[in-house]
């Protein structure tokens, strides 16, 4: 092959190369959870929202396989979900394990998506330490 046909070649691969778009990506980004918590003594009320589709993905809340959660399918995974949440945080002080519970259940939207946010209840009986908390989303 000459010198002439190989420059051909390649320049042609490059021109080839340089006008095919660029196929889609389709990838899961991380997601961010929210978890705010106020303690009042041995008293603790807070909020954690989680993204749906991430629950989706945890526990198959799309029922109908529509791409789209409803909320008949969230309220009908209402115990699913809080059993998978309250399964993946802890919360302690010295220690000491404290006591959390979801009160309600509702829904939110932030930048990136709908959110079930779980409100919280619950007890810490050791008083004036700090809170340690450890999530396993």
């Amino acid at each position: 092959m000459s010198l002439d046909r190989v420059r051909r070649f390649i320049v042609g691969l490059v021109v080839a190369l340089a006008i095919v778009p660029a196929l889609p990506v389709a990838a899961h980004r991380p997601s961010d959870a929210y978890l705010v918590i106020a303690r009042d003594g041995a008293a603790l009320t807070g909020q954690w929202d989680i993204a749906l589709r991430d629950l989706d993905v945890a526990l198959g809340i799309d029922v109908d396989g529509n791409g789209e959660v409803t909320w008949a399918e969230l309220t009908e995974r209402r115990d699913a979900i809080e059993a998978y949440a309250l399964a993946r945080l802890a919360l302690a002080a010295g220690g000491t394990p404290c006591t959390l519970g979801a009160t309600d259940l509702l829904v939110d939207r932030h930048g990136d998506g709908a959110y079930a946010v779980l409100a919280l209840r619950g007890h810490c009986p050791a008083q004036g330490l700090a809170l340690d908390a450890a999530d396993r989303l």
